[in-house]
């Protein structure tokens, strides 16, 4: 109900006495306390979701800010491309912990710090060997590359059966914010599309 089909309303179940003026018509004390009522109801409805929608620009602006500065401060080692030591690298040697999902010799899967769904698992290689992103493959690493996906849909299926999405983030646009590879599993409830 909008506040005008409240006092519509009011007025139907309590018609107006031809000698009031439409102002003490509209402010009788029910179609005040309907008409407060339902300002405290579109607040709810409609404002909530508006914070919810500023909040998650504003995660996004600082995932794109990280990723920017991420790209501005990424240099190539000349061994291997991979360049300096990433978040990933401290968790996979447990110097930071984790919450740990699935691990095997060539893949470690964890949750997301900084969760962007009830459900967001990230699954790595262990062993970066230049894999900083998904356009630095290699053709040596196509095998890596549909293990790590074969991961990922495994856990899916396990922590999100009504469905879930593989998002890849690469480089500076595709908002990549650690240089180290990693597919992120998002689900556990409806996700929009497009994404992005």
């Amino acid at each position: 109900e909008t506040v005008a089909s409240v006092i519509f309303d009011s007025f139907s179940v309590h018609p107006p006495v031809a000698s009031q003026s439409l102002l003490e018509r509209s402010f009788r004390p029910e179609t005040v306390a309907s008409v407060i009522f339902d300002i405290i109801i579109i607040d709810y409805i409609l404002i909530i979701p508006i914070a919810s929608l500023i909040k998650i620009k504003s995660d996004m602006s600082d995932e794109v800010s990280k990723a920017k500065q991420a790209a501005k401060t990424f240099k190539p080692s000349d061994v291997d491309g991979a360049g300096p030591a990433t978040i990933f690298d401290k968790l996979l040697s447990g110097e930071w912990p984790t919450d740990k999902v699935y691990e095997d010799d060539q893949a470690f899967a964890f949750r997301d710090v900084s969760p962007q769904a009830p459900t967001h698992i990230l699954v790595i290689p262990k062993d970066r060997d230049g894999l900083v992103s998904l356009s630095n493959a290699r053709e040596d690493q196509k095998a890596l590359l549909g293990h790590l996906m074969f991961v990922a849909q495994e856990i899916g299926k396990k922590e999100c059966p009504k469905g879930f999405r593989i998002v890849i983030n690469d480089g500076e646009e595709g908002a990549q914010s650690v240089f180290h590879l990693h597919l992120h599993i998002l689900g556990g409830r409806q996700l929009k599309w497009p994404p992005g």
